[in-house]
């Protein structure tokens, strides 16, 4: 999604920010801190950053709820449904791995 969303910096109002060199961004990227720079402007690229942070962290508590069990076929092969009711994936035409709600 990020990938296909056109660049722009993002203009906060109210924001003053401050003037940075270069090798300062640079060092300031490489530490993952957010910063605005003069006119309270960040560039695209950070603020997108951000959001792709965020929702990782948010899937990451969605899925610690989560606990996986393996199920095999005894006879047969899987059928995998276009809509699963549960999360799962295959693992061979035999196994698979699936989720199951933590209690």
């Amino acid at each position: 999604m990020f990938r296909s969303k056109e660049i722009a910096d993002v203009q906060f109002n109210g924001v003053t920010g401050e003037s940075f060199t270069k090798d300062q961004e640079e060092k300031f990227e490489k530490m993952g801190v957010l910063f605005m720079r003069e006119g309270g402007v960040m560039s695209a690229h950070r603020v997108h950053g951000f959001q792709i942070q965020a929702g990782i962290m948010r899937e990451t508590s969605t899925l610690s709820t989560i606990g996986w069990g393996i199920v095999r076929a005894h006879e047969g092969q899987f059928i995998v449904p276009d809509f699963p009711l549960l999360p799962s994936f295959r693992l061979s035409q035999h196994c698979a791995c699936v989720a199951r709600r933590r209690m």
